[in-house]
């Protein structure tokens, strides 16, 4: 092999279980098919995928593995939501409602010279 790569510093995206993701990824099918590819983007209050996320868990954590609608792990619906979440934290897309008027008394509190 001659090839090379500069991957110093870069996430090993390697690590991650890949058979979960596919499962992930047939949520997101799932989403799109109901509604259209990528609508999330469009954005929307944090707390629907908060509240997705954790219906989901609870059904999970009450012993049924599979949403009945979708056909598809709870699981994988938990880590949809959480991971659209965390998306929308990282690109400030859509209105962050989970605790109004939080996030900017905790950033005046931790200013440099506070």
């Amino acid at each position: 092999m001659s090839g090379t790569r500069e991957n110093q510093g870069k996430p090993p995206v390697n690590l991650i279980l890949s058979k979960a993701w596919l499962e992930i990824a047939k949520v997101a099918e799932f989403g799109a098919k109901k509604y259209t590819p990528h609508n999330y983007r469009l954005g929307m209050r944090w707390t629907f995928f908060v509240d997705a996320g954790m219906r989901h868990l609870i059904k999970y954590c009450t012993g049924e593995k599979t949403d009945p609608e979708s056909g598809l792990s709870h699981l994988a619906h938990v880590v949809w939501n959480f991971l659209a979440l965390l998306e929308f934290e990282i690109e400030d897309i859509g209105e962050n409602d989970i605790f109004p008027g939080y996030e900017k008394k905790e950033h005046s509190e931790n200013a440099p010279g506070s």
